[in-house]
C-alpha cells in the first residue's frame, strides 16, 4: 500500500513538473515572439520616415 501511494505521489510530481515546465516553455516563446514583432515593426516604422529617391 505504502509503495502504490508513493508510486501515485511521484507520477502526481511528475505531471505538475511537466505542466510546469510545458508552461515556462509556452510563455518564453510568446515573449520571444512578441520581442521580434516588435523589432519587426520598428523597422517598418524606420523604412516609412526614410525619404526614397526617384
Amino acid at each position: 500500500m505504502i509503495s502504490l501511494l508513493s508510486n501515485l505521489l511521484l507520477v502526481l510530481v511528475s505531471v505538475a513538473l511537466v505542466l510546469l515546465i510545458g508552461a515556462l516553455v509556452v510563455v518564453l516563446f510568446n515573449a520571444a515572439a512578441g520581442w521580434v514583432v516588435a523589432r519587426v515593426e520598428e523597422r517598418a516604422e524606420d523604412r516609412e520616415q526614410v525619404p526614397t529617391r526617384r
